[in-house]
């Protein structure tokens, strides 16, 4: 007998296939979380740093050869970045993300530093998953779960999710993902995904294996789901979230949801 291997770089070209915006993205995951039972979904786009700023210190760690220049070079990057933020209490987020950022930090570790400053979260207080839910259905693209379901268990809404591709528009925001979930208070698991892990051309999909860790629940709800995205691909502004985000996708949904947008020194929040 003989059986299909699939390459680690399917996954990326399937993404791309599927999810061909960053608003389709976070409608999926969005439609995911009301498919969860979850009678609000709170997203926040915190972009403090500009999209070019920040790849331009990833540039600079990049091009550090020496450890000498590296620690100068981490200096200087911190510096450049707390002072590009001209609203205090902003910069004050910013400086509390970046405490780790010391001489003593490696190239990988300050690269994953500044690459976490920008994020987005997906917050919902939906059913949650435990570890058998996580490792047989979060972690399985394409999961059927929900193919012979038309309607929720409690709430009986429409099935809105697109049959276990939630995962895939994560990766077309950015390149870790961090998924917490808990299906009651006191005990959560999380897993991290770094997406590039699946550009080595050498590597078949099973090769790849990620951690689920146990944790605190990051919320006091009894249940629910948090996606942090960091590693942002694209560049994310104030006039992209409302007018591509609210004007585009969320007005079609019925359910309410909470918005929020924290860039530089504005302070906005959308309520639909």
């Amino acid at each position: 007998m003989a059986n299909f291997s699939v390459a680690a770089r399917t996954l990326i070209h399937l993404g791309a296939e599927l999810i061909t915006s960053d608003e389709v993205a976070i409608n999926e995951l969005v439609k995911n979380a009301f498919d969860a039972e979850s009678k609000r979904v709170r997203i926040n786009v915190f972009i403090p740093i500009s999209h070019s700023l920040i790849d331009d210190c990833l540039a600079i760690l990049d091009n550090s050869k020496k450890e000498e220049a590296l620690q100068d070079d981490i200096f200087h990057i911190k510096k450049m970045l707390i002072e590009s933020v001209s609203e205090p209490s902003i910069a004050a987020q910013v400086e509390e993300l970046l405490l780790n950022l010391t001489s003593d930090s490696s190239k990988d570790e300050a690269k994953k530093i500044v690459e976490s400053i920008n994020y987005i979260t997906i917050e919902d207080s939906g059913c949650g998953m435990d570890l058998a839910t996580l490792e047989t259905v979060f972690l399985a693209i394409g999961t059927p779960s929900k193919v012979n379901s038309e309607s929720t268990k409690d709430l009986n809404r429409k099935i809105l999710g697109n049959k276990g591709i939630g995962r895939l528009a994560m990766m077309r925001l950015g390149d870790i993902a961090n998924v917490t979930s808990w299906v009651e208070q006191g005990s959560a698991h999380e897993i991290e995904f770094d997406w590039r892990m699946f550009d080595d051309p050498e590597k078949i999909i099973t090769d790849i294996e990620f951690e689920i860790k146990p944790t605190t629940c990051p919320r006091p709800t009894p249940s629910g789901t948090v996606i942090k995205i960091t590693a942002l691909k694209s560049s994310w502004t104030e006039e992209k979230v409302r007018e591509k985000l609210v004007g585009d996708f969320f007005r079609r949904l019925q359910n309410p949801f909470v918005m929020s947008l924290d860039e530089g020194s504005s302070d906005n929040t959308k309520k639909k």
